[in-house]
């Protein structure tokens, strides 16, 4: 189940993207995922039914976790009351990632 704070996570994005303060380069990876996630061509094409939407928005959210884990405290705290807010928040993408990813690696009868 997704939480409150997933949502509010995702809220906190754009807000993100577009702070001058925080260098591009911390939100290439980001924007790449985002690109992939829009763009048409896939590694797994998307007419391939639930497969094919998987990977674009693992990708997305890979990238979004790699965007907010380069941040400095200086910039989470301008957007974010507290570290422990922003933290809790991060342990929620991270958890949903795992929880997600690691069925999909596994092999044999997936137990």
């Amino acid at each position: 189940m997704i939480s409150k704070k997933f949502f509010s996570l995702l809220l906190k994005v754009p807000s993100l993207v577009f702070d001058f303060e925080i260098p591009f380069s911390k939100k290439l990876f980001f924007f790449f995922s985002l690109f992939y996630l829009i763009f048409p061509f896939d590694f797994l094409p998307d007419y391939i039914p639930v497969l094919g939407w998987i990977d674009d928005y693992f990708i997305f959210l890979f990238g979004l976790y790699n965007f907010l884990t380069s941040l400095d405290e200086e910039h989470i705290l301008n957007h974010w009351e507290n570290l422990k807010e922003y933290e809790s928040s991060l342990d929620v993408l991270r958890n949903f990632l795992i929880f997600y990813l690691l069925p999909l690696g596994r092999t044999g009868n997936g137990r």
